[in-house]
């Protein structure tokens, strides 16, 4: 039991013509395509021949391939491992496609791949390390098709009338819901050759959205397939829709990382549903965001990227580059919060009976150490502690800090949403024990002791 780079060794050997394209085969395609093609792919409508992976290999630029710092290890591994692999040295690409449109809120790519049996895969790319691709994201929770959407229409119908034959396609993240849309939505000659769609823990949809496209003509060929603990492939996404749910290594949110995925000989590791608290989650979080009307969504969208956009950060790389800067400036952003936009959070909170909510703290020095540990953790903490005082004392109305059971209770008894103080990442407690009692007497009512890395904790 291993991830997608164990499968590319252990199956390496069998080319498609002895093996044919398989769910993990997809994953590993879907992934291959985050990497940077620009300038060495030849693109949709230039109508040039398709590279192989010698080609890639021997490019003067081939180091420009992993440029996404957020899979730069692994990419080179999968690089390597699919090139010196029957199974994947002989593949070719073309038509490739990326599109960063800022005005239009939108980060779109996408690449045709050729296989050496005639198998041929579209794979449309998830979000990038782009905080446009990141906004892109929450966008898909408005009643009208996003930009990307489109885009992926407009590349299905082009490229596939470039070949006759029938034709997989699939994508990772916003990549398999652009995937699906595309299916749904582009010409009908062209969906009738599809064999199938798979949807590696993609966003699902609006019901607005599945109505206006045709998606119960593809429903019995789309394969979602999510891990453990999904939580972006069930955005929008019924429980009682059909998906395979897979085991990870990893826990919580970074089961979204395809590399975290356990695949067993030549499939994936599979378990009956997703965790039941997950399952909760999921159903809230759904629930609240088909509540919202339109002008209460685009408040909230809009509110959340200027607030990250304050940074000045392109990417997310440039965010994390200067991170004592990018959160500074973040948190200053916060306190410009107008009242409006404030409010349909608390809406929402309201509408969905919640009686208690933590207000996490987030320092993160396990990720960060050299920002964050030692006297620095404990001013940052302070600066977000006194945003949190601030907008207690500006919603005194409506939240209520709770440092007890009773209080819990009285919060019930005035109409008002109780708040729980936390720290997420224990480690702004240093190595020193008193600090257990500064924070509980600031109002901490409970620290998480480690957040995915190692800190003075544990």
């Amino acid at each position: 039991m291993g991830t997608i780079l164990d499968y590319i060794r252990e199956y390496g050997d069998y080319t498609f013509s002895e093996k044919p394209l398989n769910e993990v085969d997809s994953l590993v395609l879907c992934q291959f395509a985050y990497l940077k093609f620009d300038g060495i792919v030849p693109g949709a409508g230039e109508h040039g021949d398709a590279v192989s992976m010698s080609f890639l290999e021997s490019h003067q630029d081939k180091d420009r391939l992993f440029a996404d710092e957020r899979y730069r290890e692994n990419n080179t591994a999968l690089f390597r491992g699919m090139l010196d692999s029957a199974r994947f040295s002989t593949l070719r690409m073309n038509y490739y496609v990326n599109m960063i449109e800022t005005d239009k809120e939108t980060q779109f790519s996408a690449v045709t791949f050729f296989l050496e049996d005639g198998t041929i895969y579209a794979a449309y790319r998830g979000t990038d390390e782009t905080i446009v691709g990141w906004k892109e994201d929450f966008n898909l929770a408005f009643s009208k098709p996003v930009t990307g959407q489109l885009r992926s229409v407009e590349y299905l119908n082009e490229v596939a009338s470039e070949f006759e034959k029938p034709f997989f396609m699939g994508g990772h993240s916003k990549g398999g819901n652009f995937a699906t849309y595309a299916a749904m939505n582009c010409k009908e000659e062209i969906r009738n050759r599809i064999v199938k769609i798979y949807n590696h823990d993609g966003p699902g949809f609006r019901p607005e959205i599945r109505k206006q496209g045709n998606y119960d003509e593809i429903a019995g060929k789309v394969v979602k397939i999510i891990p453990h603990s999904s939580l972006v492939g069930m955005l929008l996404e019924s429980h009682a829709a059909g998906y395979m749910v897979v085991e990870s290594r990893s826990f919580g949110l970074l089961q979204h990382d395809p590399y975290s995925w356990l695949v067993r000989e030549d499939e994936f590791v599979r378990v009956k549903d997703i965790y039941k608290g997950r399952r909760f989650m999921d159903e809230t979080l759904n629930e609240w965001i088909l509540s919202l009307n339109e002008e209460q969504i685009h408040s909230f969208v809009d509110t959340l990227y200027e607030v990250v956009s304050a940074s000045k950060a392109v990417t997310l790389i440039d965010f994390t580059a200067d991170w004592k800067k990018s959160m500074m400036a973040v948190a200053a952003a916060f306190k410009g919060l107008d009242e409006e936009t404030a409010m349909v959070t608390l809406s929402g909170l309201r509408q969905g009976g919640v009686a208690l909510q933590c207000f996490a703290d987030f320092v993160p020095t396990g990720m960060f150490p050299r920002f964050c540990r030692g006297p620095l953790s404990s001013l940052m903490f302070r600066k977000l502690y006194k945003n949190y005082r601030a907008m207690m004392a500006r919603y005194s109305d409506a939240l209520f800090p709770v440092l007890c059971a009773a209080d819990l209770d009285r919060a019930g008894e005035d109409g008002k949403i109780g708040v729980l103080l936390t720290i997420e990442d224990g480690g702004v407690m240093g190595n020193r024990l008193e600090n257990v009692r500064k924070y509980c007497d600031m109002g901490v009512r409970l620290v998480t002791l480690t957040w995915n890395h190692p800190n003075f904790i544990g």
